[in-house]
């Protein structure tokens, strides 16, 4: 309820007395390293999904999450050492997870991020055939498409494929709205941003969302004002 309201500081302070209550509880790991992972505290994600794992050595998702997290702190501290311990982790929770979705899904996103696309592409796909009602990997196989092929026709069919499944995907609806952002199209932009915003589920991400659309809707009324035409920054 405090993390839907925005509130982290009584999120954490609730998790803290659930682990007082319970310490040896892997789910009060896990909901909390989401909400570090949320709020970039990585470091301390990274602690609570390995003290989750440690309580419950089979749990995918954990052992997934968790791999991320120690992927993207490789990042913020730069160290290639710790990048190819990282991407080694996740590889091999592929392995040792052949069913979980979400360990090739986050896997993808690191192998994106490194210029690996077309493995990237495979493993998206492999999430998308574990788990075909998750529009999640959708969106996020629409961006690689963007950033790999410059394709922006394709991405965003991509994108609307994850809408099909789920038409209340947020994020399906902000990334379409960045994407149209890109590429000059303010008023669609501020259409997918206001969609996003319907369906935000916490204040932070309203907040987030309604700055986006508040920028959207500004650049679009100098352009009309000054009769400029938008750049694009997508090559159509």
């Amino acid at each position: 309820m405090h993390m839907q309201e925005g509130n982290s500081t009584e999120a954490m302070s609730d998790f803290a007395t659930a682990v007082r209550i319970d310490p040896d509880n892997q789910d009060i790991y896990h909901h909390r390293g989401q909400l570090n992972l949320l709020l970039e505290q990585i470091e301390d994600a990274s602690r609570d999904f390995e003290k989750c794992t440690k309580l419950k050595e089979d749990f995918a998702l954990a052992h997934a999450q968790h791999s991320y997290a120690k992927y993207r702190l490789a990042i913020l501290q730069q160290s290639p050492m710790q990048m190819q311990s990282a991407m080694q982790m996740l590889e091999e929770c592929t392995r040792k997870f052949p069913t979980c979705a979400e360990a090739f899904a986050l896997f993808a996103q690191a192998q994106s991020d490194q210029g690996q696309f077309q493995q990237a592409d495979e493993n998206f796909q492999k999430a998308t055939a574990l788990e075909p009602d998750n529009p999640t990997a959708y969106v996020h196989r629409g961006l690689l498409y963007l950033t790999w092929k410059k394709d922006a026709d394709g991405s965003l069919a991509m994108i609307k494929k994850a809408l099909d499944i789920d038409n209340k995907c947020d994020f399906a609806y902000e990334t379409l709205g960045t994407i149209e952002v890109q590429r000059g199209n303010m008023n669609v932009a501020k259409e997918y941003f206001e969609k996003a915003i319907e369906l935000a589920r916490t204040e932070m991400e309203m907040a987030h969302l309604y700055s986006l659309c508040v920028a959207a809707e500004a650049q679009n009324n100098v352009t009309k004002k000054y009769k400029i035409t938008p750049p694009s920054a997508l090559n159509m």
